[in-house]
């Protein structure tokens, strides 16, 4: 009997475990066809898919924390010297646009426990060469958050960070 028990509790504590980290996916049409060479710029334009959406507050709110995160982690991360946000004259245009946004708050995390759900942001991110408008990267990401309450990571920040993570491994 202490077995079954000691086993029921080794799996209830792996599932909050899992519960409780983000997770996403990377699509690739087009993978990085060629290396961003060091020194390059690239202008950045974060934009929601379609009208409908323009004045949803999840997607405005993701689409600003993916133009925070991305401005940021394009440079820390080495991938471009420098982020204009676009449009404007740069080596690269690279295009981030919204496609799904789903955002829980913290409010209902609380009361309504794990039936709340979790944080969502999916995008389709295309890296266009400016000199002869050559495609280089086009793919799609998706970044949840965990939808256990107590967890740090159960938040639309965590969701975004996923996907701009993903994004700059797309880019490498």
């Amino acid at each position: 009997m202490r077995q079954i028990l000691s086993f029921l509790l080794a799996v209830a504590a792996s599932l909050t475990i899992v519960a409780c980290s983000t997770s996403g996916w990377t699509k690739m049409g087009q993978p990085l066809s060629q290396q961003i060479p060091p020194g390059k710029s690239v202008s950045l334009s974060v934009g929601i898919d379609t009208p409908e959406h323009q004045t949803d507050v999840d997607f405005q709110l993701v689409t600003t924390r993916v133009r925070q995160q991305l401005f940021a982690k394009l440079m820390s991360e080495g991938i471009f010297s420098s982020v204009l946000l676009g449009p404007q004259p740069a080596d690269y245009d690279m295009t981030v646009t919204v496609n799904s946004a789903s955002v829980v708050s913290g409010t209902a995390h609380y009361w309504e426990d794990l039936l709340a759900g979790h944080n969502d942001a999916r995008m389709h991110v295309k890296l266009v060469r400016n000199d002869g408008n050559l495609v280089i990267a086009d793919f799609e990401v998706d970044g949840t958050s965990t939808s256990q309450p107590i967890s740090s990571e159960a938040g639309t920040d965590e969701a975004v960070r996923e996907a701009t993570d993903r994004i700059i491994r797309g880019l490498r």
